[in-house]
């Protein structure tokens, strides 16, 4: 009798043993398949905005969200918020001069302007946009690359909230952006300034400086325009003071100067104090 519980207990033991290890296949497949759904799911259907996307994915076609955009195509307001969410970034259109950039919920940008069209994906991560491929911009009469642009409340000459590059040069603000009054301080090319508004005159031809600083671009040196500076209208918009050198953000304007090539352009740019009347 004692034999036969011995053999019926051995056989309990094995069949609990063997169940107990179907039970764990069962559970490892299961959870197998598990992580293979949420990882096809996060493939497929996320667009991860933490990664940056490479340029393999640049977009040659326009993306059918933009099909009824153009240059001139502002919308929307965004308050001067101090960190920028993906939905906020696609509230509104974003301009610079006669160029505007638009950034669409399926994870495509868009770069309008007069002179074209431009389209690739961007990525959203520390208040900082990245364009793939780069955003090509002009800055100083120069085509530049423009990987990424930095948000930014502050407020700066042209408004806030806006889009920032590192050196300032390239300012995207918000549609309808709020904006300063006359005698309150802006920021301009890294520079705190009072923003002002006054008519001058220039007194010397041949000079405009790209920023507060005689070593940086003489956008006027040897220059059609340049030559007749003297003979513009021209505007005082901005005010500051560098290493007690007084320096002003100038606008100058041709387009009523110009007949004999059909009006001029607008220019801005600085000068020092003593280059001015």
């Amino acid at each position: 009798m004692k034999k036969l519980s011995y053999v019926f207990l051995t056989l309990l033991l094995i069949t609990v043993i063997s169940c107990k290890k179907e039970i764990e296949q069962k559970t490892d497949k299961l959870n197998l398949n598990i992580t293979g759904i949420e990882k096809s799911f996060d493939k497929e259907n996320i667009i991860d905005y933490d990664t940056p996307v490479n340029n393999e994915q640049k977009i040659n076609e326009e993306p059918k969200e933009f099909s009824e955009k153009y240059w001139n195509s502002n919308f929307g307001y965004l308050f001067p918020v101090d960190n920028i969410t993906l939905t906020e970034l696609q509230l509104c259109s974003w301009q610079r001069n006669n160029t505007i950039l638009l950034f669409s919920e399926e994870g495509n940008y868009a770069k309008m302007g007069r002179d074209g069209r431009d389209f690739g994906k961007y990525t959203l991560k520390d208040n900082k946009v990245y364009f793939y491929p780069p955003v090509n911009l002009i800055i100083f009469t120069e085509e530049n690359s423009i990987e990424y642009l930095q948000y930014s409340n502050t407020m700066y000459f042209e408004g806030s909230p806006v889009l920032i590059n590192d050196d300032e040069t390239v300012v995207f603000t918000s549609n309808n952006p709020e904006k300063a009054e006359l005698g309150e301080t802006v920021k301009l090319h890294k520079h705190y300034c009072k923003k002002i508004w006054g008519k001058t005159e220039i007194n010397e031809n041949n000079v405009l400086y790209s920023q507060p600083d005689i070593s940086s671009l003489n956008m006027f040196k040897d220059s059609y325009y340049g030559k007749k500076s003297t003979e513009a209208k021209t505007v005082k918009l901005a005010k500051t003071q560098i290493d007690d050198v007084v320096w002003y953000y100038l606008l100058i304007d041709f387009t009523k100067e110009e007949p004999t090539d059909g009006g001029g352009p607008f220019f801005e740019g600085w000068l020092p104090e003593e280059y001015l009347d």
